[in-house]
């Protein structure tokens, strides 16, 4: 076959189209033109090659002049050809040879046009269908905060799924969040410039609640190219460690995360600051009420890197974690693990300037505040941290509880922990009854013990207070 010099193409897909349809139409065998004439015209061409009805007749209009054809597309355009010549050559038996030369020649013009033109692997042009403002390389060069905070949140609330196509395998991407913090899927919309308009919620019934509860969960969901695409924005995530393996047990992928650093210090708290906001919790500890901010995973080994690099000394917890599966509609409920990020860390992370979830944010110079409980917030009220480090110049802790109706530990507590007050010890309240009972009234400090004695049977259980 005689082609046209690639100086003189003009409309790449009508050269193609024009080679293939004067191949069908002027094929010197008089029988092989007769199986080629119902595909022998540009409406009809793209059956002949498994392709939608009018794929290639479309791709002749002015503006695909210079969109060449998707490789995956090619690749399928070349298994649909042998095929039928697989069939034709069981029919038409005395047309062996001249069937296996045209599927040559065919497949010849196929492999120009792909030497000529260097399509693409995948076809962007369904992507750009519908999100025609998605950025493509949005994850191929990290550097700024709010590529490494939704790296991090995709690492934990992301998922990249394969969805299998006859001309074709390909990633798809996924990103949802229960109804509360949808506002996050409308945000990373943003951030990449997809089309908000294919947000949905997904109403699901997690099994595993007694309470069989119904939640809303708003996801979107986009495709990311084929999977032999290395430059495709999965392929990308899967090299920055949104890694997956295949569970034999599950019969089915598995994300297993992994740490990359990203280079900069800043860029490492706004990736941590994203998988927080995706898998952590601002829970409070149970010993001394301060805020607790951890993450969670269902991989250890991925907490031990962070762990290390982030130089936490907390120990990594083993607890029962659940997630939703998104492509299942199901809650799953496994073993995970939990690492408390510390105070230092999480100030760090608080002080990156970027929109990170709210209802996670907790305001600089509150991380070492203690929860104020119902009785904590009465204490503070009856009681400036000057006078109650007055009061336990005098009256013991033993003493101020009963006298207040609520627990000795509680009281100490308060004073400890939200006034950082030192409470001397059992020793110094028994010396101080021991000259009270010698000396009576005439101890130095009478006035003061009889002042607070007064204040509290005011304020404490015998007033007239509701507790």
């Amino acid at each position: 076959m005689k082609y046209k010099t690639q100086e003189k193409i003009n409309h790449w897909n009508i050269w193609f189209t024009d080679n293939l349809l004067n191949y069908m139409n002027n094929h010197p065998n008089e029988r092989l033109r007769l199986l080629f004439k119902p595909y022998a015209c540009f409406s009809k061409m793209s059956k002949l090659f498994g392709l939608s009805n009018t794929y290639l007749q479309d791709k002749r209009k002015p503006k695909w002049a210079k969109n060449a054809i998707a490789l995956s597309l090619l690749n399928s355009m070349k298994i649909s050809i042998r095929n039928r010549i697989v069939q034709w050559k069981q029919i038409h038996t005395n047309l062996i040879d001249d069937l296996i030369k045209a599927e040559e020649d065919i497949i010849d013009v196929i492999n120009l046009y792909e030497n000529l033109f260097n399509p693409k692997i995948s076809p962007f042009s369904w992507i750009k269908k519908y999100h025609p403002n998605l950025d493509l390389n949005y994850f191929s060069n990290i550097k700024t905060l709010a590529q490494a905070y939704w790296l991090g949140y995709l690492i934990a609330d992301g998922w990249i799924t394969l969805v299998r196509k006859t001309h074709g395998n390909y990633y798809e991407i996924g990103f949802g969040q229960t109804k509360k913090d949808g506002e996050r899927v409308f945000e990373f919309c943003r951030a990449l410039g997809l089309n908000m308009k294919y947000i949905k919620d997904k109403l699901t019934e997690c099994a595993l609640i007694k309470s069989k509860k119904k939640s809303i969960f708003t996801v979107i969901t986009f495709y990311s190219g084929n999977i032999n695409d290395k430059n495709s924005m999965a392929n990308n995530l899967i090299n920055l460690g949104m890694n997956y393996i295949f569970d034999s047990n599950k019969g089915a992928r598995k994300k297993v995360p992994n740490l990359v650093d990203l280079g900069e210090k800043n860029l490492m708290l706004a990736y941590l600051l994203g998988f927080y906001d995706g898998d952590g919790t601002k829970a409070y500890n149970q010993k001394d009420g301060r805020i607790c901010p951890s993450i969670a995973s269902s991989v250890r080994s991925f907490l031990v890197k962070i762990k290390r690099y982030y130089n936490i000394k907390n120990i990594i917890q083993k607890s029962t974690i659940e997630r939703y599966d998104y492509n299942r509609n199901i809650f799953i409920r496994g073993t995970g693990y939990k690492l408390n990020l510390g105070h230092d860390l999480f100030e760090m992370m608080m002080s990156i300037k970027i929109n990170s979830l709210r209802r996670k944010r907790i305001p600089l110079g509150s991380l070492n505040r203690p929860k104020m409980t119902a009785q904590r917030k009465w204490l503070a009220e009856i009681f400036t941290e000057e006078e109650l480090d007055s009061l336990l110049d005098v009256i013991s802790p033993t003493k101020t509880s009963e006298l207040l109706g609520i627990h000795r530990e509680t009281f100490v507590s308060f004073a400890k922990e939200v006034y950082g007050l030192k409470v001397p010890s059992g020793s110094y309240y028994n010396q101080l009854a021991t000259y009270k009972q010698h000396y009576g009234k005439d101890i130095p400090y009478y006035s003061e013990l009889n002042y607070w004695t007064n204040y509290l049977y005011k304020v404490g259980k015998y007033s007239d207070r509701i507790v």
